[in-house]
């Protein structure tokens, strides 16, 4: 009966790790999409860069 409660507190042990791998994974993913959706572009510069033009294809899409 003590292996058993052995494995048991080893396998507990293991699944809590993986929730916690799991969330971690998830909290990584959302800020580096929420890093990939702020991104921004200069508001100056030399005009015929085609910044609004760029801007108007990332809306649409």
């Amino acid at each position: 009966m003590q292996k058993l409660d052995k494995v048991s507190a080893n396998v507990t042990t293991f699944l809590h790790l993986l929730v916690n791998v799991k969330q971690e994974q998830k909290e990584h993913e959302s800020d580096f999409y929420k890093t990939c959706e702020t991104g921004s572009l200069p508001k100056n510069g030399q005009g015929g860069m085609g910044r609004a033009t760029l801007l108007q294809h990332i809306y649409e899409d």
